[in-house]
């Protein structure tokens, strides 16, 4: 089965949001801006873009020179903690995961709790008005991608990297500067890579361009104004396009105009 990994790469509404997903067959997935209800029961949100990254499978693939940077897998996942052995052991891995489900009542987000050489430990999180239970298994598709500039077999330009920042979008975006040389601007995708804070947290990206991107943080929206300890966020910026190796096909792309 084929998998997807979505996040919002815009900052169309101030509101905290995230990217969530409500079903995928083996051509489409659908995706949704999801708000939570901690300030209101408002969850009207915008339209906002949605940049993915879709995969054939749980599948391994290597840039020039033949070395294994990128996996991909899925998982199904609840509020309790899985930690989930990686195929290869990776010196700076770079984790990105996305909740492809919508089985239970309440909003979710993933949330990565640790990241190892060789291994990663994530769950569903609720954002924090909530009791935090959330015993519906949702099917969680994550990407691992080794920090650095790279080249896959078919010319395809892919980067990952990492910052650490306690910057929610009130406090203003970090800007992220790109290594590698982008023909136009790519596909970017990003997440907190651990819990220096335990609050509901997600990230927020604008401005990409062919030189970089902002980012920021949001934790729920009865907190916006409040603070967060600085996180590591970890980004995979990658060229638009398909693209396809041995039995792993991939896609990166751009939505526009997604709303809840």
């Amino acid at each position: 089965a084929g998998g997807v990994v979505a996040g919002l790469s815009s900052y169309g509404g101030s509101d905290p949001a995230w990217a969530g997903g409500t079903g995928l067959n083996g051509t489409a997935f659908n995706v949704r801006v999801e708000e939570d209800k901690s300030a209101d029961g408002e969850t009207a949100h915008g339209p906002e873009t949605v940049d993915y990254f879709a995969f054939s499978g749980s599948q391994t693939l290597a840039a020039a020179p033949r070395q294994e940077i990128l996996e991909t897998g899925s998982a199904t996942l609840t509020h309790q903690q899985t930690t989930l052995t990686l195929g290869r052991t990776y010196d700076n891995p770079v984790v990105l995961a996305y909740v492809e489900t919508d089985n239970g009542l309440q909003e979710v987000n993933a949330r990565i709790t640790q990241v190892t050489g060789n291994s990663v430990t994530l769950r569903v999180q609720e954002p924090d008005y909530l009791d935090g239970l959330h015993p519906v298994g949702e099917r969680v598709h994550y990407m691992v991608v080794e920090a650095g500039t790279w080249v896959l077999p078919d010319g395809t330009v892919i980067e990952a990297g990492t910052l650490n920042t306690a910057n929610l979008t009130a406090d203003g975006f970090e800007q992220v500067s790109f290594a590698a040389d982008f023909d136009a601007a790519p596909v970017v995708l990003s997440q907190v890579q651990g819990t220096n804070g335990p609050s509901f947290v997600t990230t927020r990206q604008q401005g990409s361009t062919v030189d970089g991107f902002e980012v920021a943080m949001q934790e729920e929206e009865a907190s916006t104004d409040g603070v967060h300890n600085a996180e590591t966020i970890g980004w995979v910026a990658i060229e638009a396009g398909t693209g396809q190796f041995g039995g792993f096909s991939w896609e990166a792309g751009r939505l526009s105009g997604v709303q809840g």
